[in-house]
Formats: C-alpha cells, sequence, structure tokens
C-alpha cells in the first residue's frame, strides 16, 4: 500500500512539472493579428484629430504600403450607447463612441490583418473581421454596431 501511494505521488509530481512547464511556453493570451501579416509594428495617424498619434509608431521598414481606415460606429438611440475600442493587427488604435466615425492612415506591410472591437471596459463584448492590405493600400471602410452581447464589424475596401 505504502508502494502504490508513493508511486501516485510521483506521477501526481511529475503531472505538476509538466504542466508548469507547458504553461510556461504559451503566452496565454489571444493573437488578434492574423498569421499571413508580418511581423511589424503598424504606423498609425488620426486623421479626424489633425494627425495626433493615438497608437505608437516605429521607424518604417522597407516593403510598406499606407492605407486609408475610416472606422464609423453605427449611432444606436436607445439600447448598447456605448463606446467601443478598436484594434488593429493586434494594437489599439482607439475608443469610438456611439454615433462616431473617424479616419486613420495605417503604414505597414501587405498581408492580412484583423480589426477588432471591444465594449470599452469589456472585452467579453466584441466582434471581428479581417482585410486585406495590399501592395498598392487602398481606402479600408469599417463599419460596426454596437449590440448589448456582441459587436458587428464589417470591412469594406
Amino acid at each position: 500500500m505504502k508502494r502504490f501511494r508513493n508511486g501516485i505521488v510521483a506521477l501526481l509530481a511529475a503531472a505538476a512539472i509538466v504542466t508548469g512547464i507547458s504553461a510556461c511556453g504559451s503566452s496565454g493570451g489571444s493573437v488578434a493579428r492574423a498569421d499571413t501579416a508580418p511581423q511589424t509594428q503598424a504606423v498609425f495617424r488620426d486623421d479626424s484629430t489633425g494627425g495626433a498619434a493615438p497608437a505608437q509608431t516605429t521607424t518604417a521598414r522597407d516593403g510598406r504600403v499606407t492605407a486609408s481606415i475610416e472606422v464609423e460606429l453605427e449611432d444606436n438611440l436607445f439600447m448598447a450607447k456605448y463606446n467601443v475600442d478598436v484594434y488593429i493587427g493586434g494594437e489599439k488604435v482607439d475608443t469610438i463612441g456611439n454615433g462616431d466615425s473617424k479616419k486613420y492612415t495605417f503604414k505597414n506591410n501587405p498581408g492580412t490583418y484583423v480589426v477588432r472591437a471591444e465594449k470599452n471596459g469589456n472585452s467579453s463584448v466584441n466582434g471581428e473581421a479581417t482585410f486585406y492590405l495590399n501592395s498598392d493600400g487602398q481606402d479600408i471602410t469599417v463599419s460596426m454596431k454596437a449590440h448589448t452581447d456582441y459587436i458587428e464589424v464589417h470591412v469594406s475596401d
């Protein structure tokens, strides 16, 4: 019986070590950038406020292209009148108010990117869509509509 109990203890200890090692190797978070997009940081410029940069910028790398992105949050009159945090390619760009529309300049390498919208203060209420940034750059419109438990996100270019 003692030998059996020692075997169980050893097995549980080994399982705890393996679980701890595998947990150390994962990031634990979700990635909002599509895998086909190059791993560089985008440059954002808020064109609706005279060029104030709401997100971090880095030195441009060869091959990056520029796109104009307009983000619109449909005006809700009665319900779901909350602000929405907007992420493009995994980076928070801005917080958009109910009924607001803003334009940004997005500069990054061609590839597929995810636009994610989250209710300000409650990331479990969200929605997302993807767009492809081509090598010529383009005008992109992101339309969002807030609901009580999710956010509709549509992209057109």
